[in-house]
């Protein structure tokens, strides 16, 4: 009797829970990232002047996985331990038709640093993250010694606020302002797994979103910073972060806090699905970085830049690697197992401390400062209201509004002289929503090596002009996007070609042409009078 009951307590792979493991080339949105040369750096010296790109792109960098079952990863594809006695498992009570008053649900989850790109921006991010070892993760009381600051938001007054956070979240901006909110997933607290809600996506991403949370306050990764820089912020910055499922299914990238509800139709179906068993969830999260390329000092970083890309793509593990990488990842569990047997959690030494740190968190909150800035946030989104109203306005003034971008599609085998003069024309129109668009980055003359001083040529205002230590050249400030992408989205083959997106619907035009005419042309087909407003500008009429 002794040895069958011991055979419980075995460890062995939970049985029906499988799927695909991540795989770096069909599961990030290689769209998001988008290279984007935002200008001209120039930095004096001492034997002249060095110039330089500045550089933005979204970065790939995190994995998080949340499930019902407890050792089971998303990430890879199966489980990696578990017990038939284990009462870390996930649960979604309002299935329970006993239990039906408690909805909600909990979930476990595992985070893994995503290193497609550590010689572009080398961050101090740290290792992987296993919850079913993270007391404070099972206990909403534990959860407190991490974020004493809790308690001060267990109120209705910031439940309710998080309302405001919801809205912004699902018009795509997040409010920093309001870091105990998570959008429509409702509050970033308790850093835990319990989610009270029993719409299982939902719970999910919410999880998800408090683990990202939790990472940045134990100083597991690290938040963005200008130029390929490093901080940690123990109270994250939710704007810096965007992400998107890909188990068990592929859904487009989103900010934090928007209502899954937009996106989870047929995600999680009640049976198997063709990526992941249901209820099981995987997530990639981006971050924004900048760098700084210096010209004269590393000509080959950005030539490297595919790549690397590519080369990390090479190295990330497939399916049958994965089975051998999990050896020693059982190991480590293994050793962790044996430790938790006799861990005990120590009597907070700091907890007068901590209550003084929510005692100021309180007071900075209800400063007159910080008030202020949340009743500017919340006059934004009340103004959000009126989209309808601003656009009908926009459109009589001659100008897009958010629902509208122009793509201009060009080519570094275009003449310099033709792109230059596109360029001056975006400036001229004065709107932003106009973007030149590259298909990759251009090569040198033996097509050998990057042209990085093709960006130089053609934004400089006066082509005749020559940059001296006293006076350099002016540059146009027009952000290049760097996105094969989009050329494949709208299937362009030719250049310089103009496409009109507005919501849903799509118009395009492509021949050497002035970018008034392609405007005129692409705004009588699309019944625009925004583009008939911006072209009349560029031709000199009102």
């Amino acid at each position: 009797m002794l040895v069958f009951c011991l055979l419980f307590l075995i460890p062995f792979p939970v049985y029906g829970k499988s799927g695909v493991p991540f795989n770096p080339i069909t599961d990030i949105n290689w769209g998001e990232i988008e290279f984007t040369i935002e200008g001209v750096c120039f930095c004096p010296r001492i034997w002249g002047i060095e110039v330089g790109l500045i550089i933005s792109y979204w970065e790939p960098f995190l994995l998080l996985d949340t499930s019902s079952v407890a050792f089971y990863s998303a990430t890879l594809g199966t489980s990696v331990g578990g017990s038939s006695l284990d009462e870390l498992g996930g649960k979604n009570n309002s299935s329970d038709a006993i239990n039906l008053v408690n909805e909600s649900t909990f979930a476990q989850s595992h985070a893994f640093l995503l290193p497609l790109m550590p010689w572009i921006c080398n961050r101090s991010d740290y290792g992987t993250w296993w919850s079913e070892y993270d007391a404070m993760w099972q206990n909403d009381e534990l959860a407190a010694l991490l974020s004493p600051e809790a308690s001060l938001y267990a109120n209705k007054e910031m439940v309710m606020g998080c309302m405001a956070d919801a809205i912004a979240a699902n018009g795509g901006w997040p409010l920093d302002a309001m870091p105990w909110c998570v959008g429509s997933g409702g509050s970033a607290y308790p850093m835990t797994g319990h989610v009270d809600n029993d719409n299982i996506v939902q719970a999910n991403a919410t999880a998800a979103y408090r683990m990202l949370y939790k990472l940045n306050r134990i100083g597991m990764i690290c938040d963005p910073f200008p130029l390929c820089g490093c901080m940690y912020t123990p109270v994250w910055i939710k704007s810096h972060y965007k992400m998107n499922v890909v188990r068990p299914g592929i859904r487009d990238v989103h900010p934090i806090g928007r209502a899954t509800a937009l996106y989870d139709s047929g995600l999680n179906t009640p049976y198997m699905g063709t990526l992941g068993s249901n209820d099981e969830f995987l997530w990639v999260v981006y971050r924004p970085a900048t760098v700084l390329h210096m010209l004269r000092v590393s000509r080959g970083i950005l030539a490297a830049v595919p790549v690397i890309i590519f080369l990390q793509v090479g190295s990330i593990s497939g399916a049958g690697e994965l089975k051998n990488d999990r050896e020693p990842v059982e190991k480590v569990l293994e050793q962790a197992g044996i430790l938790s047997e006799t861990m005990t959690v120590p009597e907070n030494s700091h907890a007068q401390e901590g209550l003084d740190a929510a005692r100021q968190a309180a007071e900075q909150f209800h400063a007159p400062a910080f008030q202020e800035q949340l009743r500017c946030q919340m006059e934004r989104i009340r103004g959000s209201e009126s989209k309808q109203e601003q656009a009908r306005a926009s459109q009589k003034k001659g100008a897009l509004t958010d629902q509208e971008s122009v793509y201009l599609f060009l080519s570094s085998s275009m003449p310099e002289v033709m792109v230059n003069r596109y360029l001056i024309d975006i400036v001229r129109t004065g709107e932003q929503r106009i973007v030149p668009v590259l298909f990759g980055l251009p090569p040198g003359k033996e097509g050998k090596h990057l042209d990085a001083d093709y960006f130089i040529r053609v934004l400089q205002i006066d082509p005749g002009c020559r940059d001296t230590p006293e006076t350099p050249c002016q540059r146009l400030e027009v952000p290049f996007r760097i996105n094969p992408v989009l050329f494949s989205r709208y299937s362009i083959t030719e250049v310089p070609a103009l496409v009109y997106e507005n919501d849903q619907d799509a118009w395009s035009i492509h021949g050497e042409a002035e970018l008034a005419y392609l405007l005129e042309k692409i705004g009588k087909a699309a019944n625009s009078p925004a583009l008939t407003g911006i072209s009349n500008r560029l031709r000199g009429g009102q």
